[in-house]
């Protein structure tokens, strides 16, 4: 297992779209390191980004995990989603994989507020979304 964090940012149209920021941190990444990678996606997915469908916004990361396909990539994969809403509250909720045609589901119950967000308490607080994810 690894990490792989990616960020999404707004685009005109008014939907979510992948801006291209992403990383990969090894399964033993300490929580600081981790936390650092998702404040920086974070940061990245401010502002807007042309969304281009002549190709999948999701590739690059495809094709650094060496995946032929987003189906492949769905198949054991687990997601957390982390943002900040429009009243500077950061949440970390872990997410179901419903496989390639449904994607990924908010696990609304499960949701939790970090108030703390130094790097350490934020990738702590992805670690344990992780560990409730399905």
């Amino acid at each position: 297992m690894e990490f792989i964090v990616c960020s999404s940012s707004m685009s005109p149209a008014g939907f979510w779209v992948m801006n291209g920021h992403f990383s990969r941190l090894p399964e033993d990444a300490e929580a600081t390191r981790l936390g650092e990678s998702v404040l920086q996606a974070l940061e990245a997915s401010a502002g807007t980004v042309a969304y281009d469908r002549s190709t999948s916004p999701f590739k690059p990361v495809l094709n650094a995990l060496e995946l032929k396909n987003y189906g492949t990539f769905m198949k054991g994969t687990r997601s957390v989603d982390v943002s900040i809403d429009d009243d500077d509250v950061l949440k970390v909720a872990p997410m179901r994989n419903m496989g390639a045609r449904e994607g990924f589901h908010f696990m609304q119950d499960e949701v939790r507020v970090v108030e703390d967000r130094t790097t350490a308490a934020v990738g702590q607080a992805v670690k344990e979304a992780v560990a409730r994810s399905c």
